[in-house]
């Protein structure tokens, strides 16, 4: 899709269109946008202002923590993310997050309480109300 654009110079007005790539939501919650270039590529993410290790996960849809060294983490790569690993994490090595298993992995989520934990091993089961 082109936008035409409108632009002035020393009193002349140039019209020109550009190619809109594309038009991205700001998710709920974040109020910064981090465009970054990765591999050759752009990468867009969101984040807090407030809470610079706070970001907007694709896949959980809401602002999780990255981890800190020693966090109880998840961690996984983009290629197999239907797999995960749950550790801690050791250090950050070339972009990238080291648990305490060694490997690297490309993402990682700090936990947010042991709530989630249960929930994701799947023994977590909520209480009746009475």
């Amino acid at each position: 899709m082109f936008v035409p654009v409108s632009r002035q110079r020393n009193g002349i007005n140039f019209k020109k269109k550009i190619m809109r790539i594309a038009e991205i939501d700001v998710p709920k919650g974040c109020d910064k946008i981090f465009v970054d270039l990765e591999n050759g590529m752009l990468t867009v993410s969101y984040g807090s202002s407030t809470n610079k290790r706070e970001v907007f996960n694709q896949y959980t849809k809401q602002l999780e923590e990255l981890p800190g060294i020693g966090d109880f983490s998840i961690f996984w790569n983009s290629a197999v993310r239907h797999m995960a690993v749950i550790g801690t994490l050791e250090c950050k090595e070339e972009g990238r997050f080291k648990g305490n298993d060694k490997y690297l992995y490309e993402n990682a989520i700090k936990f947010r309480d042991y709530e989630q934990y249960l929930k994701i091993r799947g023994i977590y089961a909520e209480k009746d109300e009475p």
